[in-house]
């Protein structure tokens, strides 16, 4: 029998990515679920891609809008990816020390597996099941939406919004893989993804 390795988070007894039954704010319902830190990413046969969508929803185990274990841990939806070089793009929902019942969305930029920032954060009561993410590259302008039709999401407050949309302009790639990149500590499951390539 495999022990466990207690010297980080991950859950050595199962794989990083599996299908199953989700509990909490992903109860009775089955999809893609991961130990507590994974990646996963997809590249697709050819050489040249252009404008590229990607569109995911999810169901946080978390209820109260925070998403994740602690702040800061996060999730990255990647899109017009090199995986081989970590180089691309990303919305980045992450948990902070500023509300308990909210996350920052953000777009990033990956080069060389590093992640920098290509927008102020926007306080959202979004990331409730279901939660769903669209980020696309059209042209030179890298947008993304994340939203939720769930009724908890409380009342409007300053600060949070219950809705987001991002935009930012970046260089176009020729590159198309895509990828989840998740560093949340609490699970949450995938329950759609749909990839589009031009």
């Amino acid at each position: 029998m495999q022990e466990q390795d207690t010297r980080n988070n991950a859950d050595r007894l199962q794989d990083a990515w599996y299908y199953g039954e989700g509990m909490e704010g992903a109860g009775n319902m089955q999809g893609l679920l991961q130990g507590r830190h994974a990646r996963m990413s997809y590249t697709p046969v050819g050489e040249h891609f252009g404008d590229m969508k990607l569109s995911i929803t999810v169901a946080p185990f978390k209820t109260a809008g925070q998403g994740f274990s602690v702040a800061h841990l996060y999730m990255d939806v990647l899109i017009k990816m090199n995986a081989k070089t970590g180089t691309g793009y990303a919305v980045r929902l992450i948990r902070t020390t500023k509300y308990g019942d909210a996350v920052d969305c953000l777009l990033m930029k990956y080069e060389n597996g590093v992640a920098v920032p290509l927008t102020e954060p926007v306080s959202t009561s979004a990331y409730r099941t279901p939660c769903n993410i669209t980020v696309e590259l059209k042209g030179t302008k890298l947008i993304a939406s994340v939203s939720t039709t769930s009724t908890n999401t409380g009342p409007d407050r300053p600060g949070i919004v219950k809705a987001v949309k991002l935009e930012a302009t970046v260089a176009t790639t020729a590159w198309g893989a895509f990828g989840i990149e998740y560093n949340g500590g609490s699970p949450a499951m995938i329950n759609t993804l749909k990839a589009e390539w031009q």
